[in-house]
Order: C-alpha cells, then sequence, then structure tokens
C-alpha cells in the first residue's frame, strides 16, 4: 500500500477472496475500525469486527434495522439483533465494540469501511462481497467521508445504540402478543 494510490480490488464469484482482503485490511488496524453496513449481521461479527489484532482499537458498527429484524442464522430462535447484541456483550471484555443501528430510513445506503485514518467503500454488503462482481475502492480524500460517518453514528435522530433498539423490538413484540 502507497499513501496517495489508491487500492481498488474486483471481485467475481471469489467470496473467500474478498473475504480474507477485507479482513486482512481490519487486522492491521492500529486504532480505529468501523464497519457501515445495513446488512451487518452476527456471522459478520465474527468473520470482519472481531478480527482486530492489537487491543484498544476503537470498534464501530453501523447496521440497519431491517436486517436484525430476520432471524439470526447463528440463534435461529432469535432475532438478529438480539443474537447480536449477546455475541458483543459476551465478547465485550476482550474485543469491546460499539454498535449502532440505523432508526427509520437509513441515512447510509453503500458499505464503508473505516480503518484507521484510511476508508473504503463498497457496494455489496460484506456477507455477500464477492459473490457477485463487486469492488472495494479506497477512498482518497476520507478525512471528510470519515468525519460526514461519524456525524451520523452521533446523530440521535438518526441512530440509536443496539441495545436501545433491541429493547424497543422486545417491547413492539410484547404488545403485538398482548393484542393477539
Amino acid at each position: 500500500y502507497l499513501r496517495g494510490l489508491r487500492q481498488e480490488r474486483w471481485f467475481y464469484q471469489t467470496p473467500q477472496q474478498a473475504r480474507k482482503y477485507v479482513q486482512s485490511l481490519i487486522a492491521n488496524a492500529r486504532q480505529q475500525v468501523w464497519i457501515i453496513d445495513p446488512y451487518f449481521g452476527v456471522v459478520e461479527l465474527f468473520r470482519f469486527a472481531l478480527g482486530t489484532t492489537r487491543m484498544g482499537v476503537d470498534t464501530r458498527l453501523l447496521v440497519g434495522g431491517d436486517r436484525l429484524t430476520d432471524d439470526d442464522l447463528v440463534e435461529p430462535s432469535s432475532e438478529a439483533g438480539e443474537s447480536l447484541l449477546r455475541q458483543l456483550t459476551h465478547h465485550k471484555k476482550r474485543k469491546p465494540v460499539e454498535a449502532r443501528v440505523m432508526t427509520g430510513k437509513p441515512a447510509v445506503h453503500d458499505r464503508f469501511l473505516v480503518v484507521d485514518d484510511t476508508a473504503w467503500l463498497s457496494g455489496s454488503s460484506l456477507q455477500s462481497l464477492g459473490m457477485r462482481a463487486s469492488m472495494v475502492v479506497q477512498i482518497l480524500d476520507a478525512a471528510p467521508v470519515i468525519a460526514e460517518l461519524a456525524a451520523i453514528m452521533n446523530d440521535k435522530t438518526l441512530t440509536e445504540t443496539l441495545e436501545a433498539w433491541v429493547e424497543r423490538r422486545r417491547q413492539i413484540r410484547l404488545a403485538v402478543n398482548w393484542n393477539v
């Protein structure tokens, strides 16, 4: 990697190669890893977010609520959001990860990966990267993009903590079941 030169990676029918590429970016993080992906779930937590190799790396997720209401792939009897929260809580001492959920219409459509002061853009979700033709493109002027992503993550009108989101979903399900 040469500073100032953009990296672009094309993946087609090579999900394992794509996964290894993203994992290597995350593993080399020194200060921060942010994963912004509306379709992020528990499987991606294990494949990517817990992949930092240094202690103290600020790891954050910004995910969409739509996928979190699905049955979880790891714990089929739970919603994905509940399962993700359980896994984050379980790994909190070893690898703390802050997770926020986009509320309403998601403020972010594309997928972003921020590692230290570098950012990548992917049109494909991490869960399906490389299955179909897709790219990961390094953003040359990452600082303004990182600042905008931080502003969205910190905007309480656009996002909420995963804990608050899961609790709100529980209340909604209780109210629906109560009325049945």
